[in-house]
């Protein structure tokens, strides 16, 4: 390049970097550089509520509010504005109802419910945030810091979105007396850089985001902390990734050479400890839900639904399949919450006599609140399994689950063969002749499996960090 070219690049650069500044301000919601300390810089989405047509939607660390600006969880202080419910009906510190009010996530486009809090008034926090709490937030990451921007434990997952989720299910399920952080990238950005700004003693890298040799560096670089990575599938779905396979013998060999490595998965099959890896530890995935105090009841007539990612190894089709069969015998509805494209399904089910109706994937608090006011049975006879979220979801609102013998925590009865629609369908009729029985049961199971993966993780964060 010529130096009249390589000046004209330069100058064409500055003509342009005003409109890129306008787009990256306009992307991110025209956030104000004095700002909220606990706000989020990246625009959620926007709400209707009663003091604004659509006022621009923030997260807030403190936590899970969503709100025009941004206040505590509760707005006790001066200069806290009113909480306005969905309804537009406002609420006050004072207001005895107050306590039952839960903020909830909400995403753009989504018509919060009656119950949640929709925080649009002025913010006692606007502050400059200090440059350690900058950097943390330059990092995406949210949770207990404390005043020095230091935690002892930081969960980093990948940015789609039912894994920033499951982060924040993480985040409200750690132990008692532990500063939790969280975040969530689409690649792990440089890890010297969060294990600086957090001083944390354990980092749990989730998925693909994590290398081995970036993880080998760090973990050589920083002997006091732990590193623990976390792969989230079954050893048979991950045969379908070259790229996984190599990684996870790669991360299997750091751990027997670095003694502040470990592997994990959620799959309590994983026969890695048996085969001589000292620092393999199955990961318990939680969901901290809340469920109903009795069962729902069922509907007439009763709704089937199929829901998760279109991935073969679902055995989606099978399902579609054994509600061809039940409707043979019974009216029925059939929905599908699938992922990806669900076209697919709605030709089988159409060959095998009932009509599949398409409904929007949910993120987890929304979907459970869709599983308890409109499903009957979940079917979900899966190939290969490594935790199951979506069963528990069914479960935690009361409502049985057709699994396979890959959802371990299911009852066997109510585990069917993936590969065989009648087996599918018998056990859906079991359910659906005896409901209230399978709906309490279920809801009792649901209970006991988030109480017990709770525990098992609070225990296997203290074998980590009690190690060596």
């Amino acid at each position: 390049m010529t130096q009249r070219e390589l000046a004209a690049r330069l100058n064409q650069n500055q003509d342009t970097q005003p409109q890129r500044k306008a787009a990256e301000a306009a992307r991110r919601g025209n956030v104000p550089e004095v700002q909220c300390i606990h706000r989020d810089t990246e625009a959620a989405g926007k709400l209707k509520c009663s003091c604004s047509q659509q006022p621009v939607v923030y997260a807030c660390s403190n936590p899970f509010v969503f709100s025009g600006y941004c206040t505590t969880s509760l707005p006790t202080q001066p200069g806290d504005g009113p909480i306005v419910r969905a309804d537009g009906s406002r609420v006050t510190p004072a207001d005895s109802r107050f306590p039952s009010f839960l903020p909830m996530p909400l995403r753009d486009g989504e018509t919060p419910r009656p119950c949640d809090v929709v925080v649009c008034a002025s913010c006692p926090h606007m502050v400059e945030p200090p440059p350690h709490i900058k950097r943390l937030r330059q990092l995406g990451i949210k949770g207990d810091y404390d005043e020095s921007g230091h935690c002892d434990l930081v969960n980093v997952s990948t940015s789609e979105q039912q894994w920033v989720q499951h982060a924040i299910d993480w985040h409200n399920s750690t132990p008692p007396g532990m500063r939790h952080c969280y975040a969530s990238h689409k690649n792990l950005p440089e890890i010297a850089a969060i294990l600086d700004a957090t001083k944390c003693r354990l980092l749990a890298c989730h998925t693909t985001i994590a290398e081995p040799n970036a993880v080998e560096a760090a973990a050589a670089d920083y002997p006091d902390v732990k590193f623990w990575v976390v792969y989230h599938g079954s050893q048979a779905s991950m045969g379908t990734n070259a790229r996984w396979m190599k990684n996870q013998r790669a991360f299997l060999e750091l751990t027997t050479r670095l003694p502040n490595v470990w592997y994990g998965t959620p799959e309590p099959t994983a026969p890695f400890s048996d085969l001589g890896y000292k620092r393999f530890l199955t990961w318990p995935n939680t969901i901290p839900f809340e469920s109903p105090i009795s069962p729902p009841e069922i509907q007439d007539p009763p709704v089937l639904l199929i829901a998760g990612r279109g991935d073969v190894i679902k055995a989606r089709a099978t399902s579609v399949l054994a509600a061809g069969l039940i409707a043979k015998q019974r009216p029925i509805t059939l929905s599908a919450a699938i992922q990806d494209n669900a076209s697919p399904l709605v030709d089988l089910a159409a060959a095998a006599g009932v009509a599949l109706n398409r409904q929007p994937y949910r993120t987890s608090a929304a979907f459970r609140e869709y599983l308890k006011a409109s499903v009957s049975v979940v079917l979900n006879a899966t190939m290969t399994e490594a935790m199951q979220y979506v069963g528990l979801d069914a479960l935690s609102q009361g409502r049985p689950v057709v699994g396979s013998q890959t959802i371990r925590y299911l009852p066997r009865e109510w585990q069917a063969d993936p590969n065989d629609p009648r087996d599918i369908a018998r056990v859906a009729m079991m359910f659906l002749d005896d409901y209230p029985k399978y709906s309490e049961q279920a809801l009792r199971l649901g209970c006991e499996i988030r109480d017990r993966q709770r525990d098992a993780y609070h225990a296997a964060i203290k074998r980590i960090l009690q190690d060596g």
